[in-house]
């Protein structure tokens, strides 16, 4: 069992107000940032604040930052856990972006049943952002309907490309059910 969780009062009325910006009915999606020295209660704060979404009815996606820095990794990992939670809704929102964003994983590829890939142009930076588009306007669509919570924890920490699609999704998100 957890102890008591105290202190933080002013964040924690922040961030509930930003939950209940993004539920309602004119929703107003809202990024915010947690700053603190290692030890001061950031990543408890974090849990807290999902254990209370998750109550209030949010779909809450969480990833950690590791020493994986592949190009959207922690990207990857928020796409797994918005399938395993929302299974056939994430499928089907994600049917029209589906061969873009299979050049993210064979496996992904394999569970949104992707045959043949979107051609990509030859240029890099172009094709990361074509697959950035994709995984925003993908997110975007379920975060119209009901209201999404993406959590990450050491946000310095994660791969550049997911902190890049992060950063374009929060500011393509403003009428949207996002925190």
């Amino acid at each position: 069992t957890s102890s008591a969780f105290v202190g933080r009062g002013t964040e924690r009325a922040l961030l509930r107000q930003a939950r209940d910006r993004a539920k309602a009915s004119q929703p107003q999606a809202s990024t915010f940032l947690i700053e603190s020295a290692p030890g001061l209660g950031r990543t408890r704060l974090l849990s807290e604040f999902s254990f209370e979404l998750r109550l209030s009815g949010v779909t809450v996606l969480e990833a950690e930052s590791d020493a994986d820095r592949a190009p959207h990794a922690v990207a990857q990992r928020y796409v797994w856990e918005l399938l395993n939670t929302l299974h056939d809704e994430a499928l089907t929102a994600a049917r029209p972006y589906a061969a873009t964003l299979a050049h993210l994983s064979p496996a992904l590829r394999e569970r949104l049943g992707v045959e043949r890939l979107a051609e990509m142009p030859a240029a890099p930076g172009e094709a990361r952002m074509r697959v950035q588009a994709a995984l925003r306007d993908w997110f975007l669509d379920l975060a119209r309907d009901q209201t999404l919570a993406l959590i990450v924890d050491d946000f310095d920490a994660i791969d550049e490309a997911s902190a890049a699609w992060l950063v374009g999704l929060a500011h393509s998100a403003r009428e949207h059910k996002l925190l």
